[in-house]
């Protein structure tokens, strides 16, 4: 499956590099003014409305799928990802529901790809290459498989992780002015050995961290 998402990649931006008669040959789309509730986006005010109209949509997303796990088709969701071979012993038809795994996770994806083009204007290939979604797969496994909260965890956490990376090679540009020199590759690297770091150490991710530090403490002074 993983070879197959591969190659849909890869043949989905070649189709697209040449999908001249929807672009009209520019290799992109231009995206209308958008609006909510009448009122346009745009002026000074344009990024304070685009934080609000993402804080709420994303608060809806994992509100909606933190609920969706409570319901009979999230608990086929949980059986089939913990052992397709039980949940198919115990009735849970294992290929539907792989289907709507993927049906439900595209409702999100393109909800989150929709509001992507109206925030940026334009829709262009180039955003959407093998390397961006890499980043997307690191930030579920930074965060923690099978997680909704990890999934908000990882993105934030990787996000955040070049500006950090930033600042610090700015505060030590007179120390040490290879860290601003060699910024790309020291990006490169600090994110292939956080996925790493996470994958041996810690594979549920930062969820489990986080589970971690609040059963410490609540059960604080015990051990358990």
């Amino acid at each position: 499956m993983a070879i197959a998402t591969l190659a849909s990649q890869t043949l989905i931006l070649f189709v697209v590099r040449r999908w001249e008669w929807l672009t009209d040959g520019a290799g992109y789309l231009d995206m209308r003014a958008f609006t909510l509730l009448g009122v346009e986006f745009g002026g000074p005010l344009f990024e304070v409305q685009w934080y609000a109209v993402l804080l709420v949509a994303a608060s809806l997303a994992v509100l909606a799928a933190r609920n969706l796990f409570r319901t009979n088709l999230g608990r086929s969701f949980m059986a089939v990802r913990d052992h397709d071979i039980a949940a198919a012993a115990m009735g849970v038809n294992v290929t539907r529901t792989k289907v709507m795994a993927f049906a439900v996770s595209s409702g999100f994806v393109g909800l989150a790809g929709a509001l992507t083009a109206h925030y940026n204007s334009t829709v262009s290939w180039e955003r959407f290459t093998l390397e961006e979604s890499i980043l997307y797969l690191a930030m579920i496994i930074v965060g923690g498989l099978g997680s909704v909260a990890g999934s908000v965890y990882g993105a934030a956490f990787l996000i955040l992780l070049p500006l950090l990376l930033l600042e610090l090679s700015r505060v030590l540009h007179n120390a040490v002015p290879l860290l601003t020199e060699h910024f790309p590759a020291l990006e490169l690297g600090a994110f292939g050995l956080v996925i790493v770091l996470f994958l041996i150490f810690e594979p549920r991710g930062l969820d489990r961290i986080w589970q971690r530090m609040k059963d410490y403490v609540r059960y604080w002074p015990f051990r358990y």
